[in-house]
């Protein structure tokens, strides 16, 4: 457990992202430096990206060519099988590379379908070619993964994973993904920074979380830790995870968060987790905004 986990999200450099952000999208000379630094601070440093993250990928590809920095780069792609060549190329020409670390089919539900097995010998053929190290696809919930753990191929996968909701790990999931050698990337730690706002200040539709909130505040207290440093905490404890996607919208966001990092790894576990909380209330795409 060390702030090696940590992988840079960067959906925030491409579009105007999450509940909690009230300064809009990152522009090119503010995530300059957030690269700069999140690379200078991690052994293996590791950005995870998008072709649907709006300009996403051209922030990082520009930030590339002119800086020093040679990050490993997580993309994502979403399109029938026969367009997957045109647009993983018009993704490492938006990122200015020949390669990347991986690959993700950004919804898994297209593996539940006739195309799945196409899917597969598109994402085999890139790695076959060079252009790939690991294949896999990005998840949401249970009947995702199910239609993931099918395909034995796929060797990374990216999901939700939080100090509010342990489904994955209770039910064994992870643990299986672990044991079969599949790399995991866990996401939305914070669910969009609900989990640092103060109780309370949730918008009207996510009101039945402040009671968890509140919880995540007496432990907080009782352990002498923030509640950043209590979620983050949980997550980075977890053996089956390999890395944890973060976002920042400012270079005072990443210091908070690597402090965090760095504080856990010299201090205390605290294994706790919130029970009960509806699925609609942890997954944003319900959430009504």
């Amino acid at each position: 457990m060390t702030i090696d986990k940590l992988a840079l999200g960067t959906v925030q450099f491409g579009i105007d992202y999450g509940i909690t952000n009230k300064h809009g999208r990152v522009s090119q000379q503010k995530a300059d430096p957030i690269i700069d630094h999140y690379c200078q601070s991690v052994t293996a440093p590791l950005l995870d990206t998008a072709i649907e993250y709006g300009i996403a990928e051209q922030v990082i590809g520009r930030h590339l060519a002119n800086g020093t920095a040679q990050p490993g780069i997580v993309t994502k792609i979403n399109c029938p099988a026969e367009n997957m060549e045109n647009e993983f190329k018009a993704s490492l020409g938006q990122l200015g590379v020949d390669q990347v670390y991986g690959l993700l089919v950004h919804d898994a539900s297209v593996l539940m379908g006739y195309s799945g097995n196409k899917i597969l010998e598109k994402l085999k053929s890139f790695q076959d070619r060079g252009w790939v190290d690991k294949i896999g696809a990005s998840v949401y919930g249970g009947h995702q993964i199910e239609a993931f753990l099918k395909f034995k191929e796929l060797n990374l996968i990216q999901l939700p994973f939080s100090i509010f909701d342990d489904r994955l790990l209770t039910s064994g999931i992870l643990g299986k993904l672990h044991a079969d050698g599949c790399e995991v990337h866990a996401r939305s730690i914070f669910l969009q920074g609900i989990a640092l706002m103060p109780s309370g200040h949730l918008p009207d539709f996510l009101s039945a979380l402040n009671p968890s909130l509140e919880i995540l505040d007496k432990h907080a207290i009782e352990n002498e830790m923030s509640r950043l440093e209590l979620a983050l905490s949980f997550v980075l404890s977890q053996p089956t995870i390999d890395r944890i996607v973060v976002g920042v919208t400012s270079l005072q966001e990443l210091e908070e968060i690597l402090n965090a990092a760095k504080k856990i790894a010299q201090g205390q576990i605290v294994d706790i987790s919130l029970k009960n909380i509806p699925h609609e209330l942890l997954d944003p795409r319900t959430w009504n905004q």
